[in-house]
């Protein structure tokens, strides 16, 4: 079992290093973040993972922030859009309440909880139930960009490094692959505070939303499990956010 347990830890610490080796950004969060998820694991199951099983099916969360009105879009009448896109897509989806935005905007959070195989199709389906009507438009408050179709996904601090890549290049690589523009919030953004990053996503000769792009963008987050996790994995923000801890 000790064995097991460091193995675990190993691997752990090996895909940390790889991400951070990969990207250029090593940072001391991804590291404790790792070594506290490995902990936890072992703690409350010492089997889990031993096998080293395939991540599809590990229970993630993830953020994407909406216009009041793209929510509405995603909600539908009497909750039937939503009820129809859980079922579809086998993913929890919840939208916070209509006074209950993001720091420093105006727009509503919707949380989806669900498989790393599952997350990817099912931000894309509310992507386009939220854009089925013409007439909506998105606008984010501290994060505008030139189109009215874009997505926003609040992206871990920890995991900020797989999208952006090793001096920018994979967020260039995305943007240049996709056609697309692509802007994430800086360290001393409101959202930094809560170990969060805001990712805007926006098409550059359509206003239509950038649904490929944003696929790719989650596929690449959930494909880090270890990384991937949000310290404040809610939807409300009224507390005071928790400073990290001293190295």
């Amino acid at each position: 079992q000790q064995q097991q347990q460091q193995q675990q830890k190993q691997r752990r610490e090996e895909k940390v290093r790889l991400v951070t080796q990969s990207t250029g950004i090593p940072t001391l969060e991804m590291v404790r973040k790792s070594k506290r998820r490995a902990s936890e694991d072992s703690t409350s199951n010492p089997m889990k993972r031993s096998n080293d099983v395939s991540i599809g099916n590990e229970e993630l969360v993830l953020k994407l922030l909406m216009s009041k009105k793209l929510c509405g879009s995603v909600i539908g009448r009497g909750g039937v859009n939503i009820k129809e896109l859980q079922n579809n897509t086998g993913v929890s989806i919840r939208v916070s309440h209509n006074q209950e935005c993001y720091p420093e905007t105006s727009d509503r959070i919707v949380l989806l909880k669900g498989s790393a195989k599952n997350l990817p199709i099912a931000v894309v389906s509310v992507m386009e139930k939220a854009y089925e009507a013409k007439d909506v438009q998105h606008t984010l408050t501290t994060h505008t960009v030139p189109s009215n179709g874009i997505a926003v996904v609040v992206v871990p601090t920890a995991c900020a490094g797989v999208v952006l890549g090793r001096g920018g290049e994979k967020i260039r690589e995305l943007q240049a692959k996709h056609n697309c523009q692509m802007r994430i919030s800086r360290l001393n953004e409101v959202s930094a505070q809560y170990h969060e990053r805001v990712l805007t996503i926006s098409n550059k000769s359509s206003s239509s939303p950038p649904l490929d792009a944003c696929k790719e963008v989650i596929e690449l987050l959930v494909s880090q499990p270890d990384l991937f996790q949000y310290d404040h994995p809610h939807m409300a923000y009224n507390a005071t956010p928790q400073l990290p801890p001293m190295p």
